[in-house]
């Protein structure tokens, strides 16, 4: 009964949701949002009480096993780290790199800030890659004798390429590169490497991608311009050294053992926590308004403008990094408008193009559509739409990611990228405060780091050689994922075919961009056009739990980019949306749930253990046919609860009902014109509702950060550098 128990107070009230709230309404027909919005179209799924209240005792006894994945907040316990012995004791050589923890590295620099938050503002942070991303390659590379002495000609990529490809003349098998353009090689003394990744390596196999994205982080990476450590209610921003500094060799953790001599554990919840009671964070926007209202003034640019105004101020006082790399990047943007270099490059793997929505810097290898890359995307968002929010920036989610939001307000399980729009205004507002700055996740709720990367061009607002249709990323440096940016303005690209009537309209006007601007019509650089009054006002929501902004005319947006059935489209590339869970399910389970329903109730029942061994082997045909994609749409109480018993459609169930809840009611209220600004207003945001990724990774590896000391302890006493007695 434990688990019933535990299931009426976590399941079932996971995140406790209002009385009543729960009477979730999904859309079925179009023409009730885009026509009549008559509410007698929608159809009423089930109560989320009355599916637990059906669910039997043992359907909650078996997740005994798998309940963690329930705990989503942290606690100071997920967070006390014991200090390894090579950062202890303060007289022992150190070796050339370490284990890596983000929980350790943030609670020493959350313990430094707290004791130099005034001097930090003029010096910076000290910084070096190695502390902030995981490099366990780059330990075997250091640490083994054979290996620290690789050198460039030994990594040469295109001798694999007909060991690797069935087919070498496909465009995957295509990109290996002459080592000589992206590799130099190097005295081992210097890094304990053999040689240095000093530019995009091309197509590779899979572990030499991770290798050389590894190797150009340790090596040669610049430092990040600035560090953001979000909080709940804002942020603090701190410059950062260009010289690179770790915390193996520089003044952060001595400074630790002089306030604290003799300590042996460092918390990180409870460092950040004293972050916040002694240095005042800043805040910009901490609450979020319901609508927000955008200009045309948003959309154009003031490129020369801006750039006289840092010129005039660089003569009266010395420019910031940010400011100096925004003007730089504005000089090369109008030099090379028509012609731009390509400025972002993914991984490229052999045999491959999984690896397409990944930054090759941090790429540790693919993460496909399962709960671990949800929980690193999900981060991902959370942490962008609150990083943006608290600093005023105006942007909303688009393309796949606005379809998404509009049937659950969750990501899609299959995507692995995400979309993002801004006026070019805070595009420009964006880049000039923040680029090149690392992001970290509010330490109340995870350790994630991600990467703020603005291309240089900027100013081109027209699509020229194509080179460059994403305008910025925010990468998560722990996997590589990343939201694609990009800026709208008005330009001089000539607008899609729904507008030519009114651009035919205004046909007095000198050039396109004078068109485009009596129209008030704004593109990217992919030529996704959009008029402001399809944009604004922006509508506040929810998206994976945190404050996000939708366009007003979302509807008119995603059926001109997709088709009219995008909107009502419940089966696609293996899974369905059933309305009733509000969340999209593998066709496998549902096919074993509709062909076998006694295998189902065997495999899944509360003898499973027994009844398994007993089961004939299940043979699963091809995809769902139509009409039992229409049986899942019209599943009754009893299918439900019944269907809930596969463990992780109940767990996922639980973690996600209250926020799918919501925006259930929220869809509701716009097929049904009403405003959905009274019952957002009580909500600021939510706290996560995924498990932290690292903790997750962790778990799953069976590997503590006190085993990859102690793995990290054997190869250093086995290697050439030096040996000597200590203990963990």
């Amino acid at each position: 009964m434990f688990l019933k128990t535990y299931g009426v107070k976590q399941l079932k009230t996971h995140r406790r949701w209002r009385n009543g709230f729960l009477q979730a309404i999904l859309l079925v027909s179009l023409t009730c949002v885009f026509a009549t919005y008559s509410c007698s179209y929608l159809r009423i799924p089930l109560e989320d009480e009355d599916i637990y209240d059906r669910l039997p005792d043992w359907a909650f006894n078996v997740l005994k096993d798998k309940i963690w994945i329930l705990k989503t907040e942290l606690e100071e316990l997920d967070t006390q780290m014991k200090i390894p012995f090579y950062l202890r004791d303060q007289k022992l050589p150190k070796p050339p790199k370490a284990p890596f923890d983000p929980r350790l590295t943030l609670a020493f620099y959350y313990d430094y800030i707290s004791n130099n938050a005034d001097s930090i503002h003029s010096i910076g942070l000290p910084f070096h890659w190695a502390d902030w991303v995981d490099m366990p390659v780059i330990d075997d590379y250091i640490l083994d004798d054979e290996l620290s002495k690789t050198t460039c000609e030994m990594l040469d990529q295109r001798r694999l390429v007909r060991q690797l490809c069935i087919n070498p003349f496909k465009p995957e098998c295509y990109g290996a590169k002459d080592p000589n353009e992206f590799c130099r090689d190097v005295s081992s003394n210097v890094t304990g490497l053999g040689f240095e990744i000093n530019a995009f390596p091309g197509r590779l196999t899979l572990e030499s991608a991770v290798l050389f994205g590894r190797n150009y982080l340790y090596t040669l990476a610049p430092n990040p311009t600035s560090i953001v450590f979000l909080t709940s209610d804002g942020s603090y921003h701190y410059p950062v050294e260009t010289q690179k500094e770790s915390l193996l060799t520089g003044k952060i953790v001595p400074q630790f053992f002089e306030r604290n001599p003799g300590a042996r554990y460092i918390n990180t919840l409870e460092t950040f926590n004293e972050l916040q009671e002694t240095v005042s964070q800043s805040t910009v926007t901490p609450f979020a308004p319901y609508q927000k209202t955008l200009e045309h003034s948003d959309f154009t640019i003031t490129a020369s403008e801006e750039l006289s105004r840092l010129e005039l101020k660089r003569q009266e006082v010395p420019l910031n990094r940010h400011e100096e790399m925004f003007l730089d990047g504005l000089k090369i943007s109008i030099s090379t408008e028509l012609a731009p270099d390509k400025y972002f490059y993914e991984a490229q793997v052999f045999d491959t193009n999984e690896c397409a929505h990944y930054d090759w810097r941090f790429f540790s290898g693919f993460k496909s559509a399962n709960k671990s890359s949800a929980n690193s995307f999900s981060r991902l968002l959370r942490t962008w739409l609150s990083f943006t929010r608290k600093h005023g920036l105006n942007t909303w989610l688009a393309h796949g990611t606005l379809l998404a939001w509009h049937f659950n307000g969750m990501v899609f399980p299959w995507d692995d990228d995400a979309d993002v729009q801004m006026p070019i205004k805070d595009l420009q507002e964006l880049a000039l405060r923040f680029n090149q700055s690392l992001i970290v996740e509010n330490g109340e709720e995870g350790f994630g780091r991600y990467f703020l990367d603005c291309g240089t061009f900027i100013t081109s607002r027209e699509s020229t050689n194509g080179n460059n249709n994403i305008d910025a990323r925010f990468i998560d440096v722990d996997t590589g994922l990343y939201i694609d940016i990009t800026g709208l303005a008005v330009s001089h690209e000539k607008a899609q075919d729904r507008f030519q009537k009114d651009v035919a309209s205004v046909w007095f006007e000198d050039t396109m961009k004078d068109a485009n601007t009596a129209l008030q019509l704004y593109n990217c650089r992919n030529r996704h056009f959009a008029r402001l009054s399809e944009l604004s006002p922006l509508r506040k929501t929810y998206f994976e739990g945190e404050v996000a902004y939708i366009p007003s005319q979302y509807q008119t947006l995603l059926t001109n980019e997709y088709n009219e059935k995008a909107l009502t489209d419940y089966h696609y590339g293996g899974v369905v949306f059933v309305e009733q869970l509000r969340s999209w399910t593998s066709e496998d389970h549902l096919r074993f749930f509709l062909r076998f329903p006694k295998e189902w109730d065997m495999y899944y029942g509360p003898d499973r253990e027994h009844t398994r061994k007993l089961m004939p082997p299940v043979v699963f045909q091809a995809g769902l046919t139509d009409q039992e994609v229409e049986t899942i749409l019209n599943f009754n109480e009893t299918n439900i609860t019944e269907l809930l018993h596969q463990d992780e459609l109940l767990l996922e169930y639980a973690l996600t009902k209250e926020l799918t809840g919501l925006h259930a009611e929220e869809i509701e209220a716009y097929a049904c014109q009403k405003s959905t600004e009274a019952f957002l207003r009580q909500y600021r945001d939510f706290p996560p509702h995924r498990v932290e990724p690292f903790l997750n990774r962790m778990r799953l590896s069976k590997e503590t950060f006190k085993t990859r000391v102690q793995k990290f302890q054997k190869k250093f006493l086995s290697s050439s550098y030096f040996s000597f007695p200590f203990t963990l």
